[in-house]
C-alpha cells in the first residue's frame, strides 16, 4: 500500500510539473520512430497490473513505425485507460482499438461506465474541469485529460470523446504516422 501511495504521489507531482510546463510554453516532445504496438501493449500491461478487476481487451495493430514521443503517448494511453477503469466501477472490461486510417494512427478506449453529460464533453479537456456530480465519488484534480489533450495537439493530432450518461464513453485520438 505504501508503494502504491508513493507511485500515486509521484504521478501527481509529474502531472503538476507538466501543467506548469504547458502554461509556460516549455512542454516539449522527444519525437523518434518506434513500434506503436509494443508501446500500447506496455501501457496496457502497466494499467492492467494495477487494476486486476478489469480486463483490458486490445484489438488492431499499426503495421509500420510511428514517429512521436513514445513516453508521452504512453502517458496518454495510460491516462485514458485509468480513467476508463475509474469511471466504470460496475463494469469489468475496457476495450482498446488501434487502426491505421488516412495516414494516421487512430486509437479508441471504450468503457461501459457512468458516461459524461453532453454539455460537458468539450469541457472535460479543460484544465481542472471535473463534472460536479462526480467530484465526491471519484478522486482527481481534473488535469490528466488536459495534459493528454496538449500531448496529442503537439503531435499534430486530435483528441475527442463520445459518451452517453449511464452507457459509458469512448475516447479517441489520432496522430500522423510520420
Amino acid at each position: 500500500k505504501a508503494g502504491a501511495s508513493i507511485d500515486r504521489l509521484n504521478d501527481l507531482i509529474s502531472e503538476l510539473l507538466d501543467i506548469s510546463k504547458i502554461k509556460n510554453g516549455k512542454f516539449e516532445l522527444d519525437k523518434t520512430a518506434f513500434d506503436f504496438n509494443k508501446m500500447i501493449s506496455a501501457a496496457i500491461e502497466g494499467v492492467q497490473v494495477a487494476s486486476p478487476l478489469h480486463r483490458i481487451i486490445k484489438s488492431g495493430e499499426i503495421p509500420e513505425p510511428v514517429t512521436g514521443d513514445k513516453e508521452r503517448l504512453r502517458q496518454v494511453i495510460s491516462n485514458l485507460l485509468t480513467n476508463a477503469i475509474k469511471y466504470s466501477p460496475q463494469a469489468d472490461k475496457v476495450f482498446v482499438n488501434t487502426v491505421r486510417e488516412n495516414g494516421e494512427v487512430k486509437v479508441s478506449v471504450t468503457d461501459n461506465g457512468i458516461g459524461i453529460r453532453q454539455e460537458n464533453i468539450k469541457k472535460i479537456f479543460d484544465r481542472y474541469f471535473r463534472e460536479e456530480q462526480h467530484v465526491i465519488h471519484f478522486q482527481g484534480l481534473g488535469i490528466g485529460l488536459h495534459i493528454c489533450y496538449e500531448i496529442i495537439q503537439q503531435h499534430g493530432g486530435n483528441l475527442w470523446a463520445e459518451s452517453e450518461p449511464g452507457n459509458g464513453s469512448t475516447f479517441y485520438f489520432t496522430i500522423p504516422l510520420k
